[in-house]
């Protein structure tokens, strides 16, 4: 079965267009990455929703934030609203301007991929018994080939306009796993399968977009948290075997609040960017502030991201008056930063 995967994997998707050479160039990973999140829809959907984004990024300019990563859900549709290319011409060049770096959110592992094909047997079936935090997200089916076929459509896409830094790849919170035929099938646990997907996904963001940082959320491979023995919500057995599924040139948001993983990534040689605040679903600021106390102490802590998922930016400069003098180094290019930029 798992060869099956991977030549289907590995079959031509079609006609398509070759990755598109380098135009922009933004800044490198530093020692110093000061990110913040913005959730871009309905912003990049509207009129002038380009140049309100820009603004955030203006207030975050003058307390020392240098870097947007961007989440757009509208990259994950077929068809742009109309006003999308005309905004994201407006934020491209006024991020140039900030001389922030861009990385974007992509791979989503959600129901923006039966969208995209028509196909929902991408899609695990949604459980009879939901758990309230299931959200109903219809998460990607682990064994459907399909999926890296849709990815790399999205993917390319997205790169011909932006052409980013890097990319975030949306592994998080996985919550529906190894229920379907398909899965079964294979005779792997969800871990095995989960380390075998992201390998090949990570595969083909290097081959589509050559040199760019690649990321991913540290909860599906973290063993200090959801890659465990543990029963994770409709997850069909183990995810141990995806912990330390990804390579050592993989960025990692690392946003567990326990001290162990700062460490775990360190020593693999990941490198490693916080994410804070969260919209204070979990932490206060004082036991954020504990946190980047502690997780600074560990080579390849490159920086900590304002991250949102409500949309709220009153405490955006609070926090980077808060959190942006643990790192202070903005002009230093990060040690190994070569070999996160691979084919350069």
């Amino acid at each position: 079965m798992c060869a099956a995967l991977a030549c289907a994997w590995l079959a031509p998707v079609g006609p398509g267009r070759a990755a598109v050479p380098a135009v922009d160039q933004w800044p490198a990973l530093s020692r110093a990455n000061r990110w913040m999140m913005m959730e871009a829809e309905p912003s990049m959907a509207s009129p002038g929703g380009g140049q309100a984004m820009l603004e955030i990024c203006r207030r975050g300019k003058r307390v020392g934030y240098n870097g947007l990563v961007l989440w757009d859900s509208n990259l994950w549709e077929r068809d742009l609203p109309l006003a999308y290319m005309e905004n994201a011409r407006l934020l491209k060049q006024g991020l140039h301007d900030l001389d922030f770096t861009l990385v974007v959110e992509m791979c989503p592992r959600g129901q923006a991929i039966a969208k995209w094909s028509g196909d929902w047997s991408m899609l695990e079936p949604r459980p009879i018994d939901p758990h309230p935090e299931e959200k109903d997200y219809r998460y990607l089916c682990l064994a459907h080939p399909g999926v890296f076929q849709v990815w790399e459509e999205q993917l390319r896409r997205a790169e011909e306009i932006y052409h980013p830094m890097g990319w975030l790849l949306q592994y998080d919170e996985i919550r529906v796993a190894g229920t379907d035929v398909r899965c079964r099938q294979t005779n792997m646990t969800p871990g095995q399968l989960l380390r075998w997907h992201v390998q090949h996904a990570l595969a083909m963001v290097r081959r589509v977009t050559p040199g760019r940082v690649v990321g991913v959320w540290s909860d599906m491979f973290d063993p200090y948290f959801n890659a465990t023995t543990r029963k994770y919500y409709h997850v069909n057995g183990s995810l141990a075997a995806a912990a330390g599924a990804v390579d050592r040139d993989v960025l990692i948001w690392s946003w567990n609040d326990k001290p162990e993983s700062y460490p775990y990534w360190s020593q693999r040689g990941n490198k490693q960017i916080i994410p804070l605040y969260f919209d204070h679903d979990d932490l206060t600021p004082a036991e954020e502030r504990g946190l980047i106390q502690n997780a600074v102490r560990y080579p390849g802590v490159v920086g900590w991201m304002y991250s949102t998922w409500k949309r709220q930016y009153y405490e955006l400069e609070s926090y980077g008056q808060s959190f942006n003098p643990f790192f202070t180094l903005a002009a230093a290019p990060a040690r190994g930063a070569a070999s996160l930029r691979r084919g350069q």
